[in-house]
């Protein structure tokens, strides 16, 4: 159960206690403070409806859920997400928490991986997903850089360490204006502290494959953008 790289524990093993696990998404409604939330509504139609598909994922065999907070567009960049967003995440988190009894994840968008973290550890989340963790890319929300340094620290100060961070070697929604060899990089994020490794490099819409990513020897990454139905079966489901 440990990470071939760094003999550190895998995380996904730690947590789903098998080497392989099928995490399903909620894509959250608007939350209070993004341009289409509804004030009407309100957070009822959020909670219900994340808890419906959360049951649904489940009860399809998912082994575990993240939650996103993907219809709050235009995104922000991390540092201008405003408390709102982490307090709406929180009651979303610990409700789903409450009803299901499987690790939940938190993505708090665009790349804010502070407030994810702040999140899980309140709501009692496992891990969180940080789309960007080395390096820095352009994206609609600007010029995004690397969190490893800050969030590591931020982590370890509120005394969330057990919160697991699933972070991409490279994001697929920016362009890498700044970036290191790309060879190199899977070396570099053992290094960060960051417990476990997504590979998400390829569009969304591309299928991926159990193959390892080239250039790396990494055996523990999970796949990211790109899983569907027909491949699933090439990582154990």
């Amino acid at each position: 159960m440990t990470s071939p790289l760094t003999g550190a524990p895998n995380e996904v093993e730690r947590l789903f206690g098998r080497r392989d696990a099928l995490v399903g998404m909620i894509h959250l409604h608007p939350l209070p403070g993004s341009p289409r939330y509804d004030p009407a509504q309100g957070m009822r139609l959020t909670l219900k409806v994340a808890l419906e598909e959360s049951e649904l994922l489940i009860r399809a065999g998912f082994d575990g859920l993240i939650i996103e907070n993907a219809w709050d567009i235009p995104f922000l960049p991390p540092d201008s997400v405003g408390p709102e967003t982490a307090a709406a995440m929180a009651v979303v988190v610990k409700a789903i928490k409450d009803a299901m009894a499987v690790p939940l994840g938190v993505n708090c968008l665009g790349n804010a991986v502070e407030t994810s973290i702040a999140i899980a550890a309140a709501a009692g989340a496992e891990f969180v997903r940080a789309n960007q963790w080395v390096n820095a890319y352009v994206a609609n929300e600007g010029l995004i850089n690397g969190r490893a340094g800050a969030c590591t620290r931020y982590r370890h100060a509120i005394g969330a360490d057990q919160v697991s961070v699933w972070a991409d070697v490279q994001v697929k929604l920016g362009s890498h204006a700044i970036t290191a060899t790309y060879s190199g990089d899977a070396n570099f994020l053992t290094s960060t502290g960051s417990l476990s490794q997504v590979v998400g490099r390829a569009a969304t819409t591309l299928a991926l494959t159990s193959q390892a990513v080239p250039v790396t020897s990494c055996t523990t990454s999970q796949p990211g953008g790109g899983q569907s139905c027909a491949n699933a079966q090439n990582y154990g489901h």
